[in-house]
């Protein structure tokens, strides 16, 4: 959302198209507030250039999307609390069944992803499946996020091919543990406070 906000507005309308769906969130946590500036600068030139809104591209498909902060609790990441959250509510899971394709948002069917899997639609529908699974290792394809944080020189999040070996590519972007630490850990999808 920080360096390609465009990358996930674009596999969020590709994905409404694909299931139907008119009208998209984009949950962003209350800490992260300088995402969510990021994010709304990104969907106003969105709206700006005709991919959003009505009728998107000429093509006959009406698709609104906002971004949406919750007040930072931990479990709004549960899907069914993230969705209590949006409805204004306190981010408390809901008891299931009803699952929330069926009953969701509003008691409308919704479908709920994360950042990461629906900014990587662009790539698979532009490069096709195998090739975008090809980028990983047989049984773990495509790619993933990883966070390099801590006592490094360079600090950040990176994407990588799925089954990468971790240290490697851990020095080979981030640089060498400053005071020549070893790594000590891999957190997929984590990412630094700041």
């Amino acid at each position: 959302m920080e360096m390609d906000p465009h990358q996930l507005i674009e596999g969020m309308v590709i994905a409404g198209r694909a299931i139907g769906s008119h009208q998209g969130f984009i949950y962003i946590r209350g800490e992260y507030r300088y995402v969510l500036d990021i994010v709304d600068g990104a969907l106003a030139e969105a709206y700006a250039r005709g991919y959003l809104g009505k009728n998107i591209l000429g093509m006959g498909f009406d698709f609104d999307l906002l971004a949406h902060t919750g007040a930072g609790a931990y479990e709004c990441g549960e899907e069914s609390a993230l969705m209590e959250s949006l409805e204004g509510k306190r981010g408390y899971p809901r008891i299931k069944p009803p699952f929330p394709a069926v009953v969701g948002l509003y008691g409308c069917p919704t479908i709920i992803n994360n950042v990461e899997t629906l900014s990587a639609v662009p790539s698979i529908i532009r490069e096709g499946g195998d090739a975008y699974a090809n980028r990983g290792t047989p049984k773990n394809g495509g790619t993933r996020m990883l966070c390099i944080a801590g006592h490094v020189n360079k600090p950040g999040n990176l994407r990588s091919a799925s089954g990468h070996e971790h240290e490697k590519f851990h020095l080979r972007s981030g640089g060498r543990n400053c005071g020549g630490k070893k790594l000590k850990a891999v957190i997929p999808e984590a990412v630094p406070a700041r």
